[in-house]
């Protein structure tokens, strides 16, 4: 979806998380274990917002037709919803 949607932000996210790949495995390959965990890190974190923000605001694209489409509002709980269980998850 990257090819067919995505943004110039979402290109630039793609390029670092290469680059961050390429910088974990240099960094394993020297024995940098704790700096190639943050580059690998670095890549599954900007690889996964490049993949999001491509096809924002659809959450899950329908096979079927567009109109199917999951979208972020209508997967969104309501307010009251939201509110309970900030209350719950602080208790």
């Amino acid at each position: 979806l990257q090819f067919l949607e995505g943004k110039p932000w979402t290109w630039a996210a793609v390029i670092v998380a290469v680059v961050a790949a390429a910088a974990a495995w240099f960094l394993a390959r020297r024995g940098s274990e704790g700096r190639a965990f943050m580059a690998m890190g670095a890549f599954l974190l900007l690889g996964s917002a490049s993949i999001f923000g491509a096809v924002f605001p659809v959450v899950l694209p329908s096979t079927l037709d567009p109109a199917f489409d999951l979208t972020v509002s209508n997967a969104s709980s309501s307010d009251y919803t939201l509110g309970l269980m900030s209350v719950v998850a602080a208790v």
